[in-house]
């Protein structure tokens, strides 16, 4: 087997934190007023969240990743960049197993996960679309402690929801693994699951069974391996166990993150329900405005991005050429946004007026079967005095009907991702919270950008 060095299991205790990070340019430029302004992200609770559906990428290519610092200068794991803190260098996976053994692994994730809200797929999802990715490798490290031959962070109550796992040939403590058993262990600690002790028919349980392999997450409250040393909140547990300590029910807990299975395959699209301006509408430079959307889907859950297609001025191409969940933008919005409709996607607000000029910007929205709907708008501002505006002297419109829809296509939360397990032997970088601050720049001399949005991160 080929040997590489992954990263060492750290053993980290769970801490609960609040972090609000503002851009660390943002003080330096509040002084100037500028057109561009970003648009706050709403607080959040501290409270549980409603169940939302999830995404499992498995690839069967090569797939290059690294540790964080991410290639764009982020800071926090996201499989999206094949960025992750499992490996301590970048490392290339090769693709794994012949096509039976895929065909195998993939119908048995299926059916393991039928149960669950869950969408596996081999292609990879829009990098707006928050999912885990799961590599599949023959692989051995034999300083990795691991007794299931996988390494995965920890999701604590299923929060984030764009980490990696991998899964290996063999570790110092796993001679052997049934790749499924193996996968679904993995699967589970990205979901906030813990180990287990002494339930057979359990992937949660370690050691694994590999002559008589786990396949499904079993309905009853199971004993943990160390309940002295858990590494997530007991309490999220207990809240599927009548109150009970030391023990967790690996289904209860998955349907609590994912929500159950739809009865039917989702095929329908999300719905832009309004944008705002309208499709060429027309201001005068000292008209206020905001560029937003609102969208909606049947399932509860979406994610979403707006993209600056043309017009963007020069010194602010960088830093404001879009704005989307899952950390896929300079500008972000919350992977949680998408859970409430009412919240309105807002790119950003033109509060002072805009230079005169066309400017046209995209807006996509998906949900997590990979359903899309897009919508462009063109924007004319003209001189003060040329004429009444269209649409102008607002910070807010009414619906519109969804432009272009497509079916078809493709949790960041942030959210804390504990330390790793020596028991389990598996790893994660800890809690890494902040966002390296993007460029601050003037815009046609009229002063720096203001960044008035701050970075809000949620767990619970």
């Amino acid at each position: 087997m080929t040997r590489i060095r992954f990263l060492s299991p750290i053993l980290m205790a769970p801490v609960a934190v609040a972090v609000l990070v503002a851009p660390a340019d943002a003080a330096a430029s509040s002084s100037a007023a500028d057109w561009v302004q970003a648009v706050p992200e709403p607080p959040l609770p501290a409270e549980s969240y409603d169940p939302r559906p999830g995404v499992l990428f498995v690839p069967f290519e090569d797939v290059t990743v690294q540790p964080p610092p991410c290639a764009d200068g982020t800071t926090q794991s996201n499989s999206a960049k094949n960025c992750t803190g499992v490996v301590s260098a970048e490392t290339t996976i090769p693709a794994w197993g012949d096509a039976t053994a895929q065909q195998d692994l993939m119908t048995g994730l299926q059916n393991a996960l039928a149960p669950y809200n869950v969408r596996i797929t081999n292609e990879r999802p829009d990098d707006y679309v928050p999912y885990h990715m799961l590599l599949m490798t023959d692989m051995d490290d034999m300083e990795a402690m691991s007794e299931v031959c996988a390494l995965a962070p920890l999701g604590c109550d299923g929060l984030p929801r764009n980490k990696t796992a991998i899964v290996l040939g063999s570790t110092m403590n796993c001679m052997e693994r049934d790749p499924l058993a193996a996968a679904l262990f993995a699967f589970g600690r990205l979901s906030g699951l813990e180990p287990l002790v002494d339930v057979p028919d359990d992937p949660m349980t370690v050691p694994q069974d590999t002559m008589n392999p786990p396949t499904m997450y079993q309905d009853m409250c199971n004993m943990l391996a160390d309940p002295g040393n858990l590494q997530c909140l007991s309490s999220i547990h207990k809240l599927y166990c009548n109150d009970m300590d030391g023990v967790q029910n690996s289904h209860q807990e998955l349907l609590g993150v994912y929500g159950p299975a739809p009865a039917e395959p989702d095929t329908t699209p999300p719905t832009i329900d309004s944008i705002f301006p309208e499709d060429g509408a027309t201001f005068s430079t000292s008209d206020s405005w905001t560029v937003s959307a609102t969208a909606s889907d049947d399932s509860g859950y979406v994610v979403a991005r707006w993209d600056w297609v043309d017009g963007i001025p020069d010194p602010i191409a960088d830093s404001w050429f879009c704005k989307a969940t899952n950390r896929a933008c300079p500008q972000e919005f919350m992977n949680s946004h998408g859970a409430d409709p009412s919240l309105p996607w807002d790119f950003f607000s033109a509060t002072d007026g805009a230079p005169a000029g066309t400017y046209k910007f995209r807006f996509t929205v998906q949900d997590m079967a990979g359903n899309t709907a897009t919508q462009e708008i063109t924007v004319t501002v003209e001189p003060s005095g040329g004429g009444s505006a269209t649409g102008g002297g607002s910070t807010s419109g009414g619906p519109t009907t969804a432009g272009t829809t497509t079916s078809g296509g493709g949790d960041t939360t942030g959210g804390i991702e504990s330390g790793g397990n020596m028991m389990d032997g598996n790893n994660s970088g800890g809690c890494s919270c902040r966002t390296p601050a993007r460029p601050v720049d003037a815009v046609f001399g009229l002063g720096a950008l203001v960044l008035g949005g701050l970075v809000r991160r949620r767990w619970r």
